[in-house]
């Protein structure tokens, strides 16, 4: 958050930080559920790791992740966010899509019969698209 008068970033307590998520645990429709959302999502962008990471400016849209599996091989999608994490099993030669609440997610994809290290990352979800299309081979291991 940005202070009017001295325009320099405020860093918030972790009171308020927590009392926000308990805000929006109590009040998922309340009348600042927007407020509640921005504190949150301000102080993730204050992370070091997600300092490049452009800033999510609407705290109350969803976004839509798209993963196309061509592989012949289940996959598991991983996401955690600051309101909603979940995995998601992915069958061989399937599409799946789901909509999250804008935020930082850190994603991950892998595939336990594969010998891949997979798709680690974290990505802003800002009203927007991710797509992750696979087409993976496998790899064999040496004896």
């Amino acid at each position: 958050m940005i202070h009017k008068k001295t325009q320099k970033r405020i860093k918030f307590p972790v009171p308020v930080i927590h009392l926000s998520h308990e805000y929006l645990k109590r009040y998922p429709e309340g009348h600042h559920v927007e407020d509640a959302k921005r504190i949150i999502l301000d102080h993730e962008h204050l992370d070091p790791n997600r300092k490049n990471l452009p800033k999510v400016t609407n705290y109350t849209g969803t976004s839509m992740f798209v993963i196309n599996n061509t592989s012949s091989y289940p996959v598991t999608f991983s996401y955690h966010g600051a309101f909603e994490e979940n995995s998601i099993r992915i069958p061989e030669n399937s599409t799946r899509s789901f909509n999250v609440p804008n935020g930082y997610y850190r994603v991950s994809l892998n595939s336990d019969r594969l010998h891949t290290r997979g798709i680690y990352e974290v990505v802003t979800c800002n009203d927007s698209y991710k797509s992750y299309d696979l087409d993976l081979v496998r790899d064999y291991k040496y004896r």
